[in-house]
């Protein structure tokens, strides 16, 4: 099983299919192939790699494969399998990734300390918790206690992930 693909070794028609999913645009050229192959393999780990070029039939000769075929494969559930797959399609979608795949400076470079929370790229429910917890800019946020954060009030998961997601990926 191999875990890392190149454009001369890859089926250009699956590798295409499954960058334009992740990026949502279409890809027009073989530079914007070679591209996004070298954010996968330098992104996603060995792993990720390989259960993405399995599953999805991205080396030559290849086809795409089910979740239970893939189970088979590399020996954990489908459950398993979905999660790496999901963990690898968020990290492609990175704002730095994308900005290598576009070619346009990513909305998230412009940030600064006193950009207001509110316009920030959070989920509402976020925003709504950290504007009534008094946090207004993302330097508030940023100098927060990690355990006055898990102290708010209507604190959940999925605005844990939220704001630790945004926070990874501003890298200010």
């Amino acid at each position: 099983m191999i875990s890392t693909i190149t454009l001369k070794n890859a089926n250009k028609d699956h590798v295409r299919l499954l960058a334009e999913g992740v990026y949502g645009f279409q890809f027009e050229s073989d530079k914007q192939l070679k591209t996004f192959l070298d954010i996968f393999n330098e992104t996603l780990t060995g792993n990720e790699c390989a259960v993405l070029i399995y599953r999805h039939g991205l080396e030559k000769g290849a086809s795409a494969k089910s979740l239970f075929e893939s189970q088979e494969v590399f020996g954990v559930t489908r459950e398993m399998i979905r999660q790496i797959e999901n963990r690898a399609f968020f990290k492609l979608k990175s704002p730095a990734n994308w900005e290598k795949i576009n070619g346009v400076k990513s909305k998230i470079s412009t940030l600064s300390l006193d950009t207001k929370i509110v316009d920030c790229d959070l989920l509402t429910r976020s925003i709504n918790l950290l504007k009534n917890s008094k946090i207004k800019t993302i330097k508030d946020l940023l100098n927060m206690k990690l355990e006055d954060f898990f102290k708010l009030k209507s604190l959940d998961i999925a605005i844990i992930k939220d704001v630790q997601t945004f926070i990874r990926d501003i890298n200010l």
